[in-house]
């Protein structure tokens, strides 16, 4: 739809009585309502996040999302060590996480996994699960069953959470203009590995819903000790 197209339907609204929340396969339930019961920094992002809400459809038998967190502030060691340990989760480690030690110039250099420290320090820290069972039917990835990103560069405001009632647990979520300005980037971006998926993704939304979505998220200024925030909230 052109944006003359996007700006001519905002006059067609119908607001929905109730949102239409949708339910994540299991397996994704499963480490994303136990991690955001763990710590309260989580905001679920991503195309999951968007999926939640209606924005976006996913084909979860073909496609593999990375469970995306922002965070409120950022994560301290025992946080993300509790994560790892938690799930059995591990690391992913790229070629800057090493560190090369070399006690006698004679001898081979040692190398050696930088410290906790290091990790929580980054733009971008990543878990993954990996499983010799899970196959897709494409074969990517084979055994990465799931990866978790924890995006560490701008932490997210509080007019920018939505609560969205998930099957009877509050859960906090991007507001869908944050996650949609990310993959707008991502999608134009030729440096970026999952370009086509992010522009694929953008190219697929009905934005007519997508204002309809939006326009009935609840918002209420809340004050608390003489300090005031919005508060979104998606039921």
């Amino acid at each position: 739809m052109s944006l003359t197209g996007i700006l001519n339907s905002i006059q067609e609204f119908v607001y929905p009585d109730k949102c239409n929340v949708k339910t994540l396969p299991q397996k994704y339930d499963d480490i994303i309502l136990p991690l955001t019961n763990l710590s309260d920094k989580l905001i679920l992002g991503g195309s999951l996040g968007l999926y939640v809400m209606d924005i976006i459809e996913y084909d979860f038998k073909n496609r593999k999302p990375d469970i995306d967190f922002s965070l409120t502030e950022s994560l301290t060691e025992d946080e993300l060590l509790i994560f790892k340990d938690f799930f059995n989760l591990e690391l992913i480690v790229t070629r800057g996480d090493y560190d090369f030690i070399q006690v006698n110039p004679n001898e081979d250099k040692t190398v050696k996994t930088k410290p906790v420290s290091h990790f929580i320090s980054k733009e971008l820290i990543q878990l993954r699960k990996t499983s010799t069972e899970w196959v897709t039917p494409s074969g990517d990835n084979g055994n990465i069953e799931y990866t978790v990103d924890f995006f560490n560069t701008q932490y997210i405001k509080p007019r920018d959470i939505i609560h969205v009632d998930y099957n009877g647990t509050k859960l906090k979520v991007n507001h869908p203009s944050i996650t949609l300005s990310h993959k707008s980037r991502y999608a134009y971006d030729n440096r970026v590995g999952k370009q086509y998926k992010h522009f694929k993704d953008i190219g697929d939304i009905n934005w007519k819903k997508y204002f309809q979505i939006v326009k009935s998220i609840k918002s209420q200024w809340v004050e608390n000790d003489g300090n005031g925030t919005w508060f979104n909230e998606f039921s």
